[in-house]
């Protein structure tokens, strides 16, 4: 199977994501090694410490972060600067691989730092946690109240808009976070056979219950679309229409949308 690195915005359900396609089968790092749950993700994030502060080394280096992702160089990962990244990434992949056959890394980082991952990663497929940009925003505003609406949604735009330019059609998977709540057993199922889990891989059907009762609907706080929203918020119409625009092409992407019943 191959390897996959899962991502999107942050609040997008890549944590649940992660964890299922984790409990079905999917090496994701020795678990001493992934971040610890916070008050933010109390069922654990399913991250490893060590992408994330991989990832966060290469945003500070042009000075950004996760809420504030710098404008990175046209082919950054050929900079000098990027060099040590490189061997970093290098060894940890190396010795990341050894472990299993099949293999994941999730971090929202990845939708703005994907080119030099995948430099060292060979024919990876990349799992898009889809979420709609207001209901992201919400629950970003409820995790930090400094944040405002207009700084969400407008983060979701550059880390979405990153990822597809960094994709194509041909390597992307996209999901809808939502999606999850309505039948959990018929997605967790679509998304393996979509990844070749059932070819390639054998699931315990006990274990794709044990992931499915991870989708909890209580941890969901914010569903509101931001269609139905339009002028509520500073951000320019023109703006506004090319977010809209955005998110409608990861939409006709959405393995649930397009799949054949």
């Amino acid at each position: 199977m191959n390897p996959l690195i899962i991502t999107g915005m942050h609040r997008s359900g890549t944590s649940m994501i992660t964890r299922i396609l984790n409990i079905c089968g999917l090496y994701i790092g020795p678990e001493n090694k992934l971040m610890p749950p916070g008050g933010d993700n109390p069922k654990g994030f399913w991250e490893s410490a060590e992408i994330m502060n991989i990832n966060g080394r290469i945003m500070s280096t042009y000075f950004g972060d996760w809420e504030n992702p710098p404008k990175l160089p046209y082919l950054f990962w050929h900079d000098k600067k990027m060099d040590d990244i490189h061997r970093i990434i290098k060894n940890f992949v190396t010795t990341y691989t050894q472990h299993a056959k099949w293999w994941g890394m999730k971090d929202p980082r990845f939708c703005l730092t994907l080119p030099i991952w995948h430099y060292w990663i060979k024919d990876p497929k990349i799992l898009v946690c889809l979420r709609d940009p207001l209901s992201v925003a919400d629950s970003l505003m409820r995790r930090d109240q400094k944040l405002t609406l207009d700084k969400c949604i407008l983060l979701w735009s550059q880390y979405m808009r990153s990822l597809l330019d960094y994709t194509s059609r041909e390597n992307r998977i996209v999901v809808s976070y939502d999606s999850f709540f309505k039948d959990p057993l018929e997605r967790v199922c679509y998304l393996l056979n979509k990844l070749g889990g059932f070819n390639d891989y054998a699931v315990d059907y006990d274990k794709i219950e044990e992931a499915c009762s991870t989708v909890t609907p209580e941890l969901r706080h914010q569903n509101r679309k931001l269609k139905n929203h339009v002028g509520t918020t500073n951000i320019s119409k023109k703006q506004f229409r090319r977010i809209l625009d955005l998110q409608e092409k990861f939409e006709k992407d959405e393995i649930f949308n397009t799949k054949k019943d």
